[in-house]
């Protein structure tokens, strides 16, 4: 499963090591949920900047900081419900109308999550997944044996899923994008069926 280049940061002492990434680089707390503690200002485009947020960021949460290479491309997240009978699962994407690049280039952070704007919306885009990335993610959650429900996610640039992180408890409510994974979109003709049969070229 593809991922992007990333550094833990534990003190003061080893905050070049992630300032050292070839940015764009995504910097924040390690164990943090809920987007607490991202802003927009946690995707830094150089060394000095990535060094001063990790150094702020370790004395305000008192505990790791994440460096991350950003991943342009399609915010989305891989849902999984464990079932032992149909392999039920769902991939969507987090959307602003009348502009499909919105998040190319952007964190959906706490701020975007905070504000609801009308024109925010999520797709179900099942086929779009690769069978080798959909493995991948299966592969990796059938690592932590039973976790009943789960949220993967990640980017999609250039047909890839990129893993961002993993969500145990992820927000079930009809106005949540677990619960949209499985509701919007599929009238579109979005089938499981297509998805599986996609694969690298």
């Amino acid at each position: 499963m593809l991922t992007p280049a990333w550094r833990i940061v534990r003190t003061e002492e080893e905050a070049l090591i992630g300032a050292r990434l070839p940015p764009p680089v995504v910097v924040k707390p390690l164990l943090e949920g809920s987007s607490i503690g991202i802003s927009a200002s946690n995707l830094q485009h150089t060394e000095e900047g990535v060094l001063q947020l990790t150094m702020k960021l370790l004395r305000q949460f008192e505990q790791p900081v994440l460096v991350e290479q950003f991943v342009a491309g399609k915010e989305v997240s891989y849902t999984k419900i464990q079932n032992p009978i149909e392999d039920f699962w769902g991939l969507s994407e987090v959307i602003m109308a009348g502009d499909d690049d919105y998040f190319s280039e952007r964190l959906f952070h706490a701020d975007e999550k905070l504000i609801r704007d009308p024109r925010r919306g999520v797709r179900n885009i099942d086929s779009s997944l690769l069978l080798e990335d959909k493995a991948g993610i299966d592969r990796m959650l059938a690592a932590f044996g039973h976790y009943g429900y789960c949220r993967v996610d990640g980017r999609l640039q250039g047909g890839r899923f990129h893993f961002i992180e993993l969500s145990p408890d992820a927000w079930l409510g009809r106005a949540g994008q677990f619960a949209m994974s499985y509701t919007i979109g599929k009238s579109m003709g979005v089938t499981k069926q297509a998805a599986q049969q996609r694969s690298i070229p």
